[in-house]
């Protein structure tokens, strides 16, 4: 992991030194394989958290097995993509934004409001949308009881559409200013 952070910085490092010169390499080997990355994990997530809005809307599924199928659901899947998201993290909170144009700035600030979706906070990037998930249910499964699983389970979808309208939302953003930083290379 620190090698690969090492590696990053140190590519991130030539870029500022020949930015001027190599501008669209830079723009090639840097900011299009982030958003390539990021454009997976956003599509892993979104998956991940329609399987949950199915196993939830089950109606074979029995009330008090829908969250615990989610849980593991969840707990399976964000491993997927663990190690690209904390590069990505690691990148964008250890950027430093001088000497880089307003629109490599703005992409950058977009995928920082990307990851920090989950808590509203940007001095927090660690966390996740599907640990929050899984909070939540938790903190739900805690105060409603065995015998309210299928409010529960109600109320658990609910909280999973909220990241997919999230994901659509923040996505659209990142898009929009990955497509300003595309443009204002190759004007």
């Amino acid at each position: 992991m620190l090698d690969t952070l090492l590696k990053l910085l140190d590519e991130l490092f030539s870029y500022k030194k020949y930015r001027t010169q190599n501008r669209k390499d830079g723009f090639t080997n840097i900011y299009d394989p982030i958003y390539s990355d990021l454009s997976n994990i956003r599509a892993d997530y979104t998956a991940m958290f329609r399987d949950v809005l199915d196993i939830l809307n089950n109606p074979k599924i029995l009330s008090s097995k829908k969250l615990n199928e989610t849980t593991a659901l969840i707990q399976k899947k964000r491993r997927k993509n663990e190690p690209i998201r904390d590069k990505l993290k690691a990148f964008v909170w250890n950027q430093n934004f001088e000497g880089i144009s307003d629109e490599e700035q703005e992409y950058l600030k977009a995928i920082k409001e990307y990851f920090s979706l989950t808590t509203g906070d940007e001095t927090a990037p660690y966390a996740s949308v599907a640990t929050n998930y899984l909070a939540s249910i938790h903190h739900l499964q805690a105060i409603e009881g065995f015998e309210t699983y299928e409010n529960t389970a109600r109320r658990g979808a609910w909280i999973a559409e909220g990241p997919i309208g999230q994901f659509r939302k923040f996505w659209s953003h990142v898009s929009e200013k990955y497509l300003h930083l595309k443009m204002s290379i190759w004007k």
